[in-house]
């Protein structure tokens, strides 16, 4: 979660617009691409957030003040501002803000916070435009900031097919306990009759969320995925790895299929997940990483309109290193989160999936605790990568040997065939060592102590009395390799 906070140079992509509704909340917008919807209950507001984390619109309610006057209100809405213009319309009242994108951060709520420090936008002037509708007890205010380089009309799409509704379902807010850290890593918006499993998973870098909150026709779930692919590209020998996360343990484990794109891989994760259908996959922003070019942050939305309708966003980190020898490395990780159902199902499901607010305290305490094992975690990635380089090695080695034993021995038959099928032979010295070649013309062979080769049929003389005489018998092979 941590490591998607953060994003800066954002490539657009086109809207791709989805009506969805959330009826814990009681609200229905038809969302661009680019945006996404947070609306817990503990927030007290709808935040609907640009996928960089800075800019988007802030819905909520105020208590209508005693005073008639909207602007009255409007006036107090707009402290944190440095500027305001204010105009009346026959609804309520607007405000032209001016400031920082530090200055409204009361707007929003800690993700927002997170965004522009680390984005180093925070002191940037920023403009925001603020309305106030009057109701009879309570007045709607809706502020929408444009991201860094954007404009207002970039919420006009949003704007005029936002609709706010009474709440339909019922809830209740559930904390979900962190297993590491002893208090709440995050809370959720349950309906009432859902059930919830799993929880908060501890992995090797830090706790992540691996949960199904689950309906009689629908839920809402979120998963830890990846995917790590190693290429040993050895023109003797080439040899390929793959490993994806099992998302009920946090590690990974060898597969034995490999995915030519995140969309692949993400479609592998909703068949393993029971996920009904294959829905439209869209990347919606996309980042280099300043501080490592192999590495990008891409967000993909997920998208279907059939009877079981689902919606759904992945923030993933790709990272492609070619290495010098012509070896490589893919991996694509990060996170799955997901809401399906049919007909009002899915609209406590969308519900269900916006509320869930992670707790900055626990994000704090992730974020350390994962900074001490990503140092660890690297130093075994280099021993890992230095063992799988060895036994590659060895295991290379061994093939160049056999090889070269193959080679050798096709040669060594192929000359003792021919000697073989010819009229000569080979003889060992056993005293000295030394071989001959020599024509083929005896059945044994004898040398004397002066260097006198001497061939003879069997039993023509007697070992004996050619022994005596200063005679030693020679070893005969007529291929003339191998062990004598």
């Amino acid at each position: 979660y941590l490591a998607f906070l953060g994003f800066s140079l954002l490539v657009p992509f086109p809207s791709f617009a989805f009506m969805v509704e959330d009826s814990l909340h009681g609200f229905r917008v038809d969302l661009p691409g680019s945006y996404i919807v947070s609306a817990s209950s503990k927030l007290g507001k709808v935040i609907i957030r640009h996928r960089c984390g800075v800019g988007g619109l802030s819905v909520f309610v105020l208590k209508r003040a005693r005073s008639r006057d909207p602007l009255y209100s409007l006036r107090i809405v707009a402290l944190p501002a440095r500027e305001a213009l204010y105009k009346r319309h026959k609804k309520g009242a607007l405000a032209l803000l001016e400031g920082t994108y530090l200055d409204f951060v009361p707007y929003f709520d800690t993700e927002y916070a997170q965004a522009i420090s680390s984005q180093g936008v925070a002191g940037r002037p920023a403009k925001a435009l603020v309305l106030l509708e009057r109701g009879n007890k309570h007045d709607l205010v809706i502020l929408a900031l444009p991201p860094p380089g954007a404009s207002m009309r970039e919420f006009s799409q949003i704007l005029r097919k936002f609709k706010l509704f009474k709440p339909k379902v019922r809830y209740r807010s559930l904390p979900i306990q962190s297993n590491v850290f002893g208090f709440p890593a995050a809370f959720v918006d349950l309906p009432k009759g859902w059930q919830i499993e799993g929880g908060f998973l501890p992995t090797r870098l830090m706790e992540v969320p691996e949960l199904r909150l689950l309906g009689e026709r629908g839920g809402a779930s979120f998963h830890l995925i990846g995917y790590q692919y190693t290429f040993m590209a050895d023109p003797m020998m080439p040899m390929g790895m793959a490993q994806a996360i099992d998302p009920t343990s946090g590690q990974f484990i060898p597969i034995a299929q490999s995915f030519s794109s995140p969309e692949e891989m993400i479609l592998f994760y909703l068949e393993a997940f029971g996920v009904q259908g294959e829905p439209e996959i869209r990347p919606i922003a996309s980042e280099p990483l300043p501080m490592n070019p192999a590495i990008t942050l891409v967000t993909y939305r997920l998208t279907s309109r059939g009877p079981v309708k689902l919606f759904g966003f992945c923030p993933l980190q790709e990272t492609f290193q070619p290495l010098p020898d012509g070896s490589q490395i893919a991996s694509w990780n990060g996170f799955l989160y997901l809401a399906w159902g049919e007909g009002e199902e899915f609209a406590k499901a969308f519900g269900t999936l916006s509320s869930f607010l992670i707790n900055p305290q626990w994000a704090e305490a992730n974020f350390k605790a994962a900074l001490g094992e990503a140092r660890a975690e690297m130093a075994h990635r280099q021993w890992m990568w230095q063992e799988f380089k060895k036994t590659h090695d060895y295991i290379k080695r061994l093939h160049r040997e056999e090889m070269t034993a193959e080679q050798v021995f096709q040669e060594e038959m192929a000359r003792g065939l021919c000697n073989i099928l010819s009229d000569y032979t080979y003889v060992r010295d056993p005293e000295t060592g030394e071989v001959f070649h020599i024509q083929d013309e005896a059945q044994e062979y004898w040398r004397h102590e002066e260097g006198e080769i001497l061939g003879i049929a069997e039993g023509e003389i007697e070992p004996a009395e050619l022994e005596s005489t200063g005679w030693h018998r020679l070893q005969v092979r007529l291929e003339g390799f191998g062990k004598w």
